[in-house]
């Protein structure tokens, strides 16, 4: 894959296509925590793995791990704790601008940052969540968010080291990143530029992701995607009025039945 297979659609008199950036302003706690340092642009494209906290919010994973009313309550009452802590947290994450311009580095760095935090606040969720499940469905619960990050799962640390990916492997990861953060860099440019509507950059960005993501899978062995497989466990059916993240795509419900909130920079929407 090369930087050119994403970029060039067109030229700068051309109608652009853009993608969101790594790293979204506000965003809750739970969104792109896990993944590996260093890769800002891999953390933008969707089907990163779920926080633990933001797949219980979904109602078709409460139905698959036969989640009980009262684990419902308890869990809905971390959700909101965990919000609350992140609105603290990240009320003064800027964006990236510095005098007005925007300043790659320095939103890399605050994306860096934040995303330490943020992985941070992941392990304190799962350690509350681990009490309030039984063995039995936290380990059902890895599983769907395996398979509810296809390809991307690979992103993870610790799958990468249950999938014990070589030196050459990971170098190769890093490279299609880089490629990734590039392209969507430069498609951005040109939407800028030539001025461009959300749904077009979404769609832009999809067609990337979808295309990084078919390159990925392409890093691991037949053993290793085997593994990958095993770990996945039963095939999980996904309700398809459910976003990835937990947020209802009709009536502007999430996952658990509750009506979405605000876009509050601490909210705990998903990604």
């Amino acid at each position: 894959m090369t930087t050119t297979a994403f970029a060039q659609r067109g030229d700068g008199n051309q109608r652009q296509r853009g993608g969101q950036r790594g790293g979204q302003r506000g965003g809750d706690f739970q969104r792109g925590g896990g993944m590996r340092g260093g890769s800002f642009g891999a953390a933008a494209m969707r089907g990163a793995m779920q926080s633990e906290a933001n797949l219980l919010r979904r109602s078709d994973v409460q139905k698959d791990i036969k989640l009980t009313d009262d684990q419902k309550t308890q869990i809905a009452a971390l959700t909101e704790e965990m919000a609350a802590a992140a609105r603290d947290r990240f009320s003064g994450f800027g964006g990236g601008r510095d005098g007005g311009g925007f300043d790659r580095e320095a939103m890399r760095a605050q994306w860096e940052n934040r995303r330490a935090e943020m992985e941070k606040m992941r392990k304190e969720a799962n350690t509350k969540i681990k009490t309030i499940l039984t063995p039995q469905q936290w380990s059902r619960l890895g599983q769907i968010k395996v398979q509810l990050a296809g390809a991307g799962a690979i992103l993870n640390p610790q799958i990468e080291e249950k999938l014990e990916l070589t030196a050459t492997q990971k170098l190769e990861i890093d490279k299609l990143s880089k490629s990734l953060e590039e392209a969507n860099g430069q498609i951005r440019q040109n939407a800028r530029t030539n001025g461009v509507e959300m749904a077009d950059m979404m769609a832009e960005l999809e067609k990337n992701n979808k295309y990084f993501a078919s390159e990925l899978a392409k890093i691991l062995t037949p053993e290793q995607t085997k593994t990958l497989e095993q770990m996945k466990g039963e095939p999980f059916k996904a309700d398809p009025n459910i976003q990835q993240g937990g947020r209802g795509a009709r009536g502007g419900r999430d996952g658990g039945g509750r009506r979405r909130g605000g876009g509050t920079g601490g909210g705990t929407g998903g990604g």
